[in-house]
Formats: structure tokens, sequence, C-alpha cells
């Protein structure tokens, strides 16, 4: 695959988690087929990001229309990004919640295009999937315990 086609691939993850992003702030919704990356996995991705403050950008009513700008600049800065390998995807579900298997990690919120652009296995997360309670800037994690009970956990 040439480093174009790369780029764009990189670019479609980005607006994978721009898409999440919108949805999730500042509304009241569920999301559906929501994934927790370790932002450890991914850190060159997210230093392109950050170097362009453009996470922040989004959420930012005030700032959209720098969108553009700021989404052409890192679409020529992944041409210069490596694919990080192993990156991994949370298993959250009750008995890792109550056994803190997590602890300080940090994760992002995406959907199954960015694993998909980020070419994870699907082996690796078609069982991690969850739905994120949004309401307004309150957001809950909503999962099943081993008896199919459901379970609220705020984040």
């Amino acid at each position: 695959m040439g480093a174009s086609s790369d780029k764009k691939k990189y670019f479609n993850a980005y607006r994978s988690i721009k898409c999440v992003i919108d949805l999730t702030h500042n509304i009241t919704t569920t999301l559906d087929n929501i994934y927790f990356v370790n932002v450890e996995t991914i850190k060159n991705y997210l230093e392109i990001l950050n170097k362009y403050n453009i996470l922040n950008m989004i959420i930012d009513i005030y700032k959209k229309s720098e969108l553009k700008n700021l989404e052409d600049k890192i679409y020529n800065a992944f041409g210069d990004y490596k694919l990080e390998t192993g990156i991994e995807i949370f298993d959250i579900n009750a008995k890792n919640i109550v056994e803190n298997k997590f602890g300080d990690k940090e994760f992002i919120l995406v959907d199954k295009d960015f694993l998909s652009n980020m070419n994870v296995n699907n082996e690796t997360y078609k069982d991690k999937q969850h739905s994120i309670i949004v309401k307004k800037n309150e957001r809950h994690i909503k999962l099943k315990d081993d008896n199919g009970e459901k379970i609220i956990v705020k984040y």
C-alpha cells in the first residue's frame, strides 16, 4: 500500500475519532459499538493529533471554522506516521472493573472504522464493543456481567 493510501487510512481513523467525540460531547444519546483503546498503544498517532490540539478543537464550537486547516495539516503529517503494532482494546467488563485491572490507564473512545483503518485484527476486538450512555457531559458505560445483568459504570 502506498504512502498516500496510508495517509488516507490514518486520516479516516481520525475522522472516526472526530465522529465519536461529536456524538459524545454535550448531548444526550446512546452510542453502540464503541471500543476503548489504550492511549499508550497509539502514542505516536495521538502525538500528531495533539500537536495541532485538534481533539479540543472538535468540541469547541467557536473553533470549528479552524478545523479544516488543521485537518489538512494532520493529513500531511500522517505521511510520516508509522503504524503502531499491538494496539490494545480494553476488555471493559464487570469483572475487570471490580478487580481494577485498568488502574490509571487512559483510553480513547473509537468505533469500528478506527480499528479497521488502523489494521486492528477483527478477532482482537469483536467481543469488546460496548454501549456508551451520554447525558450532556455525564458519561456511563453500559455493561453486562456473566449473568447478563446490565451494569452502569460512570467514567
